[in-house]
């Protein structure tokens, strides 16, 4: 069974607007997979990354001048680095960003992070139908149900999140 999902889900990874590099789409497969949440789905979790950046583990340049990586596109944390006088410490703070950049990029943690964020964000608002919270992902709070950029975002999600089953589908009749 667990392997039957990892293959679907890496056959849904290879799909044509993909930008999962072929060498590591069974790593963001078994991502994916193993971060499951008990409010958000597999489904939902590839659709979200879809939408973010089409399951690209480094996201694009221009992203990452913005301050976002990875798949789910999370923001590096700003970090206040001071020495024990409480001046700043930037030879500190700017290894620190480094070592905690590449661990963002690495899919395993960032899909986790994304799908904590998700299943936080369930509970924050609890609400049933994910067409009313999902847009909180990229918003951060769940605004009046008009503000444009949380009706767009939650548009996008549940069109990907179609493509994904159509995917999924069509990846589940093929033979193994």
């Amino acid at each position: 069974m667990m392997n039957d999902l990892l293959s679907v889900v890496v056959c849904v990874l290879s799909m044509r607007p993909s930008h999962a590099p072929p060498a590591q789409r069974e790593e963001i497969a078994r991502a994916f997979i193993a971060n499951v949440q008990p409010h958000v789905s597999l489904e939902l979790l590839l659709a979200v990354g879809y939408v973010e950046s089409r399951w690209n583990p480094t996201g694009s340049a221009l992203d990452r001048a913005r301050g976002m990586f990875g798949i789910m596109q999370l923001f590096e944390p700003r970090l206040v680095c001071r020495n024990r006088w409480g001046r700043p410490n930037e030879r500190r703070c700017t290894e620190v960003q480094t070592l905690e950049r590449e661990r963002i990029l690495d899919p395993a943690v960032n899909v986790r992070r994304g799908a904590l964020l998700l299943e936080h964000r369930w509970r924050q608002f609890h609400v049933r139908h994910e067409r009313d919270w999902v847009g909180a992902y990229t918003v951060g709070h769940v605004p009046s149900p008009a503000t444009p950029t949380f009706v767009s975002y939650a548009v996008r999600v549940r069109a990907a999140r179609g493509l994904v089953h159509a995917w999924e589908r069509q990846c589940s009749a093929r033979p193994l």
